[in-house]
């Protein structure tokens, strides 16, 4: 090991702190499900494993310092592993998507370390729907400037966050139905990206036309009366 890997991890915060050594003892592992999507479990860049239940991964020890004893708790209450590389099945039998933890403790001699990754494998019932489905529409409020536009939000599946782009400089809403001001007519494209959180992005665009009106006419149609004094 180079000295850039003398690193340590805190389990709470996973936060780097120098040791100034290089064979201490530190638990590093990898993640990988049957279709070969990786996931590297290094320091604090954690990115989510899911699929369908049965779902299978294959755990890669990757831990320094050359461990001799290894112990996995999957988080599904369906006991630990010892092997240096195990493979495990998660099963969810329920209605909702189920998330597990996973941790890995090595050791060796007297000494011991563990990671630990909150929800990193989130297991779907067998036929969930996984894809969001992305549509919105939106209405001219305004017809002079600044041109408000009211969205409507007609997504659909599971969807942790939503992003809007506007086509013009503000493209970081993330609010379920958005309001949004244009400072001038013209065509906009529109695109909303919905992330579940452990499946791939859906987006959608639409284009919007913002016209201006021709103002209040300045010819004003009126009739009067007088009624006459002596015919009241």
């Amino acid at each position: 090991w180079e000295n850039e890997y003398a690193f340590g991890i805190d389990d709470k915060d996973h936060k780097l702190t120098f040791c100034g050594y290089c064979d201490f003892l530190r638990a590093i592992f990898d993640a990988q499900n049957q279709d070969g999507n990786r996931n590297d479990v290094l320091f604090d860049d954690f990115t989510d494993l899911y699929g369908y239940s049965p779902l299978t991964i294959s755990f890669q020890d990757q831990s320094a310092g050359e461990p001799d004893n290894w112990i996995w708790d999957f988080g599904d209450m369906q006991g630990v592993a010892n092997e240096q590389n195990p493979e495990h099945t998660f099963y969810n039998f329920s209605d909702e998507p189920a998330q597990f933890n996973i941790s890995l403790k090595v050791s060796k001699d007297d000494d011991s370390d563990i990671t630990i990754k909150n929800k990193l494998i989130t297991v779907y019932p067998a036929g969930y729907n996984m894809t969001p489905v992305p549509d919105f529409d939106f209405e001219q409020i305004t017809n002079s400037p600044p041109y408000r536009i009211d969205f409507n939000n007609y997504s659909s599946g599971p969807i942790q966050e939503f992003e809007w782009d506007f086509g013009d400089e503000n493209t970081n809403n993330t609010d379920f139905e958005p309001l949004h001001f244009y400072e001038g007519p013209g065509t906009y494209d529109i695109t909303l990206t919905l992330n579940p959180g452990y499946a791939d992005e859906e987006y959608i665009t639409k284009t919007i036309q913002i016209t201006a009106s021709s103002g209040i006419s300045s010819e004003v149609d009126f009739s009067w009366w007088c009624p006459d004094a002596d015919n009241p």
